[in-house]
């Protein structure tokens, strides 16, 4: 199948039929999805009247979190401050680490890494890791900066 610039091949993308889909048709289904999450987001904080209330405002981090637009979209919806969020502190020999896909997975092993050495896992699991709920957040904190887009 010919490609044009503005198309994508779906069957590059794993699926089954040999399709071309114009790339302004998958924005807007990826855009519309997006805000739906945000707004489900929104709904959550309205439960514990948040919303819009988070003087500190969202972190976005992840793969999703490098969408275009995606900053400029969780300010719209939530009405509140949003940042990408980046790790830091990590020294590797890959650049992937530096990459939002994987800063969930690059925090979670260094804030594992640090309960095992730390003892704060203890015999019952998991359960003991969220003990003092501060230093989950004290935590993130070190672990991950803003970054004004």
């Amino acid at each position: 199948a010919t490609c044009k610039k503005d198309e994508i091949y779906l069957f590059e993308l794993g699926s089954g039929e040999h399709e071309l889909a114009k790339k302004r048709y998958v924005s807007e289904i990826i855009s519309a999805r997006v805000e739906e999450i945000l707004q489900k987001v929104d709904n959550e904080l309205r439960k514990i009247q948040r919303s819009g209330l988070l003087p500190a405002g969202v972190m976005l981090t992840g793969g999703g979190a490098k969408l275009p637009g995606m900053v400029e979209m969780a300010k719209k919806v939530l009405r509140l401050p949003a940042n990408l969020g980046y790790p830091i502190n990590v020294i590797s020999v890959t650049d992937k680490v530096n990459d939002l896909g994987f800063s969930t997975a690059v925090g979670l092993v260094k804030w594992g890494s640090q309960m095992q050495s730390s003892g704060g896992y203890g015999k019952s699991g998991a359960g003991n890791v969220f003990k003092g709920g501060g230093k989950v957040v004290d935590f993130f904190k070190r672990t991950f900066k803003s970054l004004i887009p």
